[in-house]
Order: structure tokens, then C-alpha cells, then sequence
């Protein structure tokens, strides 16, 4: 029974996983074709997935809910996140500094930083997943809290993007 659910929870990782790095793609993609306000809303939209999945990892994580669906939901938000953020760079082309965006020029005039913190978030949430991934749930909360992707987060705003 347990090997069967599973299987499927595999699956289904699989393919949430196909979607999200499809969806990227595609809006990278399309950057090409699109203008800098077009290009920015699809950032933002990502971006907004981001902060949806997080917040929510961030309840699930304090609420310390650990009913059987516990690891596969936070598998979920993890894996789409780390989808994500490996896009972040391209999500960026050189050209789309629009007024509507609030990322600063900085993320094109340092380019190499702003990649290197984007890397170093995949580099956390890729640990997380790999937590996630043993089922064990003290080590899933302990990982989300050394890790602190939350502040990694923030900390890459601060520098690269526009306060409100």
C-alpha cells in the first residue's frame, strides 16, 4: 500500500516538477519575442509563486503539522521553488528595466553577483529538498531553519530590488 502511494507521489512530483521548469522555460523563452513590460509582468508572476510557496512552507513548517500529507505538500512547494529560482538569471534579460519593475539596475550593472546569489539560494533549497526527500520531520524543520531561505530571500531583495 505504502509503495504504491509512493509511486505516485513520485509521479505526481515528476510531473509538478516538468510544469514548473516548463512554465520557466517558456517564459524565458519568450523574453526574446516580448517586450520589457511583458517580460517583467512574467517575472513578477514567478516571483509572486515564490512568495506564495514560501509563506506557505513557512506555516507548515511552524504550525509543525506532520499529518501524512505533511512531507509531500512541502515537497511540492519546495521542488516548484527550486524550479524557479534556478530560472531567476533568465528571468532577468538585459532590456527589461521597466517602470512597473521594481528590480534595481543594480541586477544588470553587477550581474555576477546577482547570479551568484541566485545560485546560492538553489544551492539552499536544493538542501532542503534533499531533507524532504528523507521523510524525516525533525530534520526537515531543522534544515528550513538553518537554512534560513526566508532571509536569503530578503537579503537578495534588499540589494536587487526596489522598495515599495
Amino acid at each position: 500500500m505504502k509503495t504504491s502511494r509512493l509511486r505516485y507521489l513520485t509521479a505526481g512530483l515528476f510531473l509538478i516538477g516538468c510544469a514548473a521548469a516548463f512554465w520557466v522555460q517558456a517564459a524565458e523563452q519568450s523574453a526574446q519575442s516580448q517586450t520589457g513590460e511583458q517580460v517583467a509582468t512574467e517575472r513578477q508572476e514567478a516571483m509572486r509563486e515564490i512568495d506564495q510557496r514560501m509563506k506557505s512552507l513557512d506555516a507548515l513548517i511552524a504550525s509543525g503539522n506532520r499529518s501524512e500529507s505533511f512531507d509531500e505538500t512541502v515537497l511540492e512547494h519546495a521542488k516548484v521553488i527550486d524550479a524557479i529560482v534556478q530560472q531567476i538569471p533568465g528571468l532577468f534579460p538585459e532590456g527589461t528595466a521597466v517602470a512597473d519593475s521594481r528590480a534595481k539596475p543594480e541586477i544588470w550593472e553587477h550581474r555576477p553577483e546577482f547570479e551568484k546569489a541566485a545560485g546560492e539560494l538553489h544551492d539552499k533549497i536544493t538542501s532542503f529538498v534533499q531533507a524532504v526527500e528523507t521523510g524525516d520531520k525533525a530534520k526537515i524543520t531543522a534544515t528550513y531553519r538553518e537554512l534560513d531561505i526566508s532571509n536569503s530571500c530578503a537579503s537578495c531583495h534588499s540589494a536587487f530590488r526596489k522598495k515599495d
